[in-house]
């Protein structure tokens, strides 16, 4: 059990989390159309299937899986497919039998009432490459002290509203991707959880044939399996001599378990913000940030703007496809609005954004663009420092 109080504000509302417990949310565009016109995309380059959606409407998915523009949109016209030639992207023909695969999340052996997300969802969400078209910054730092810290999942399970429990972690795209750009770069990566219990990944999500991620998780697994308590790292790691220039908290919904209400993550936050340090994060990996308010009035983030995963999905498509078991007790963005913070995006479209030293991504589909985004500002960081 890690040490826990209510951050200011909606105490009441993180309450209900048990200490176990989220999975990001993978790639694609949802448009709502007509029952009639729900099957015009399937035999275009999207290969779109319809989806059960509210008063009578179906949602489309469609995948593109290596784009980085893709948006949650409300409809009631049919879309249009997007055009096979389109300079830039590679639209990824789905196969119709995906169509087929059942919609109920399955069930994880390991734990009662818990349960992966179905292989309609994986089908849709998941993918063996990512995005990554190289480094920007190999190299470019090689003084040797400085290092990253990360904050990774170290609880398996979410407690959802129906009693039911989603089985997930870290998404492995979004953890790894961001920390292949910054360790090619020449900074170290330390790895944390709240208790010192082995990192949790949502091994169905891992992009088996994409080298960097692959890479990356091989050099890391040893920390990964036997991370450091964090308040170890708080007591022995932390303070204005610190090695640490960052601090970085991947996305999977396994961030939202523990981290909200974590003592010592609010501890680390604090010190990153008092120390001109960076904090890097994705997805619902601002969930973490919410533990920056325990036992204060307010926010140290009020007034910051970020990239955040978006509610929408987790509330609507996230359900409809067995994404996940049940809705999620509370979600992300809302909580973080009601601590006086700025959600910058209401879409899934890969998007990256900072604010002074807080740099943040929307999804696993922003995984490419923050690594490059955190590896060029941390470079920076240590030659304007000389």
């Amino acid at each position: 059990m890690s040490n826990s109080a209510s951050p200011a504000g909606f105490g009441s509302r993180l309450g209900r989390i048990p200490s176990p417990p989220s999975a990001s949310p993978p790639d694609f565009v949802s448009r709502s159309v007509s029952p009639a016109a729900g099957r015009a995309c399937g035999s275009g380059p999207c290969a779109g299937h319809d989806l059960p959606g509210p008063s009578g409407r179906s949602s489309m998915i469609c995948i593109n899986p290596t784009t980085t523009s893709r948006r949650f949109l409300r409809s009631r016209t049919p879309p249009s497919c997007p055009p096979a030639s389109r300079a830039g992207k590679k639209v990824v023909r789905m196969s119709h039998d995906a169509g087929d695969l059942s919609r109920d999340p399955t069930p994880d052996p390991a734990e009662e009432n818990a349960f992966f997300p179905s292989p309609y969802s994986l089908s849709r969400y998941t993918s063996p490459k990512t995005n990554f078209d190289g480094v920007k910054h190999k190299g470019a730092y090689s003084g040797g002290k400085w290092k990253v810290l990360m904050i990774a999942a170290g609880e398996r399970y979410v407690l959802v509203e129906n009693g039911k429990m989603f089985s997930t972690g870290n998404h492995p795209v979004e953890m790894l991707l961001p920390l292949h750009h910054l360790m090619e770069a020449g900074f170290d990566v330390d790895v944390a959880t709240v208790e010192g219990y082995p990192a949790k990944l949502e091994m169905w999500a891992m992009p088996r044939e994409d080298e960097a991620v692959m890479s990356t998780y091989e050099a890391l697994k040893p920390q990964l399996k036997q991370p450091r308590r964090l308040s170890e790292v708080i007591a022995h790691g932390l303070g204005e001599d610190s090695d640490y220039l960052a601090v970085f908290v991947p996305g999977g919904h396994g961030a939202v378990v523990g981290l909200p209400t974590s003592t010592a993550v609010g501890r680390t936050l604090d010190w990153a913000l008092a120390n001109d340090r960076f904090v890097i994060t994705l997805c619902h990996g601002p969930a973490a940030l919410l533990a920056a308010s325990l036992g204060k009035d307010e926010s140290p983030f009020k007034g910051y703007s970020v990239c955040v995963f978006p509610d929408a999905l987790d509330e609507g498509p996230n359900l409809e496809i067995g994404y996940l078991p049940g809705r999620l007790p509370w979600l992300v963005a809302d909580l973080l609005s009601e601590q006086g913070l700025e959600i910058v995006n209401d879409d899934m479209t890969g998007r990256t954004h900072r604010d002074r030293r807080l740099l943040t991504g929307d999804s696993p589909l922003a995984s490419h663009n923050l690594g490059l985004l955190a590896a060029e500002t941390l470079v920076e960081a240590v030659r304007s420092a000389g």
